[in-house]
């Protein structure tokens, strides 16, 4: 893989004193030379203000690539997570967030004060919420637009692109609350459950629908999940699909009324209302992490056979094994866009083609910690302190 030159950013940390240049003992230049070289600084310093003042944008820092450049490397400040966002990096910590865009260049540090933050980026605004506890705002870069407190602990929650927000919270009195919000804050939908536990949920790209994954008991009483499907528009249950012995993992809608569930053993897909529309099921051994790249799911398992430790399985949305690739090496991490998947080892990321063909090389490994692809399909790769863009080739 082949990556563009690199924007290469250090922040100085707050109080952090610039060395001084000795003095020096040389002569004074005759008066002639004084005066064109002050003349040359005031007409140096002019332009550098016109400069800042239209071109660059505050907390500017130094940069070798020019504007538009594909890839980005930038030094962040100890933040707990970063997620590509708007064409460039979202850094955020448990007091607040800073935006870098593609030079390097912040807007800013804006305080949002958060214990244990996740972060959901959906178009130009994104979610961050409490894991675990009840406070949640919507942002973009530079600005705060909604921030509100969950009648219960947030256990899980979803963003899409219409920026409604989807949350499940453990809400007294019941088994758990399912709620959504319009991107006003102005709750539309509540589902109380008295039956079963929501643990995971789901929202589609139109806004019109919601998934649920439910903990439950069978009829002959043994632990079970299940997909709940709701419609936002008639405020009703529209389906539902039992899942005896499987445990979902992940619901996510792969299209407008199309549902994508990872067991611990199976793809399945459904509709809107969930009926099941394909299965894939492994033959042994049990999934361990996983990515959607599109409507490809691309599976890192356990083998439990002899040879090989583990396998990397692409399926595509009929439930059909597109591709299998046999390895020793474990991944600790899956990330996944349209057209890759990236997968996390010590050594460093390795990046595959859905049809899981190797691109020639993944990017350095530099202690990676994270991954993930920003909307444009760019890596993003995080290290203790720093965080890359990188464009695939």
């Amino acid at each position: 893989m082949s990556t563009e030159q690199r924007t290469s950013v250090n922040i100085p940390l707050a109080g952090e004193d610039v060395p001084r240049a000795p003095r020096s003992r040389k002569r004074r230049p005759p008066r002639r030379n004084v005066i064109f070289i002050c003349a040359a600084a005031l007409i140096f310093a002019a332009a550098f203000c016109l400069l800042v003042f239209f071109g660059l944008p505050t907390g500017s820092a130094s940069s070798r690539v020019p504007a538009g450049s594909a890839s980005v490397e930038l030094v962040v400040m100890q933040p707990e997570t970063t997620k590509p966002f708007g064409g460039g990096i979202l850094a955020l910590s448990g007091s607040g967030y800073t935006w870098y865009n593609e030079r390097g260049n912040s807007a800013g540090f804006i305080s949002a004060p958060m214990q244990d933050p996740v972060l959901l980026c959906a178009g130009k605004r994104f979610l961050c919420y409490s894991r675990g506890g009840r406070s949640f705002y919507v942002a973009d870069a530079t600005e705060r637009y909604i921030s509100l407190s969950a009648d219960g602990n947030i256990i899980h929650a979803d963003f899409n692109e219409k920026h409604q927000i989807a949350l499940v919270t453990d809400a007294e009195y019941h088994k758990g609350e399912a709620s959504v919000y319009r991107k006003d804050g102005t709750r539309i939908f509540t589902y109380r459950s008295g039956d079963a536990y929501p643990y995971l949920c789901a929202l589609s790209p139109d806004g019109n629908r919601l998934a649920l994954a439910m903990l439950l008991s069978d009829e002959a009483g043994n632990a079970a999940t299940a997909l709940y499907c709701f419609s936002l528009k008639s405020d009703s249950m529209e389906g539902s699909l039992l899942l005896p012995g499987e445990v979902i993992r992940n619901v996510t809608f792969h299209a407008a009324k199309g549902i994508t569930l990872i067991t611990d053993t199976s793809v399945i897909r459904t509709d809107g209302k969930a009926a099941e529309l394909s299965r894939f099921t492994l033959p042994a051994g049990s999934i361990l992490r996983y990515a959607l790249c599109g409507d490809i799911a691309v599976l890192f398992t356990d083998r439990r056979e002899a040879g090989y430790r583990f396998d990397i399985v692409s399926v595509d949305v009929d439930g059909n094994e597109l591709a299998r690739v046999s390895t020793n090496t474990e991944y600790t991490s899956v990330a996944g866009s349209a057209d890759h998947a990236a997968l996390l080892s010590a050594a460093g990321v390795e990046v595959y083609t859905t049809d899981l063909t190797p691109l020639s090389a993944g990017p350095e490994a530099r202690n990676i910690v994270g991954i993930s692809f920003a909307e444009d399909g760019r890596l993003c790769t995080l290290t203790p302190g720093g965080a890359s863009l990188i464009a695939l080739r």
